[in-house]
């Protein structure tokens, strides 16, 4: 699971399997595809609902997302952290 929140109204999402910010990259076997067999954050403005209505996005036109990778339901602190994507 990742928890995906906004630097500037700190909403959030937790976004996972199911998402509908997330699509299922099949054939898990294919040593080619390094997201074979995961699922992968593809649709950006799928997020956009976990925004505050006041919320605007950056001059670049994205929102200032920052990325909490969970290890393990109960996991602390996150496995990853990532700022500013």
């Amino acid at each position: 699971m990742i928890h995906v929140s906004c630097q500037n109204c700190r909403a959030y999402d937790i976004v996972g399997p199911g998402h509908p910010a997330t699509v299922y990259v099949p054939h898990p076997d294919d040593p080619a595809n390094p997201e074979a067999g995961q699922h992968v954050i593809t649709d950006r403005a799928a997020l956009r609902h976990a925004h505050a209505d006041d919320c605007q996005p950056g001059e670049d036109g994205h929102y200032p997302l920052h990325f909490e990778f969970m290890a393990a339901v109960g996991a602390t602190p996150p496995a990853v952290s990532v700022t500013g994507a």
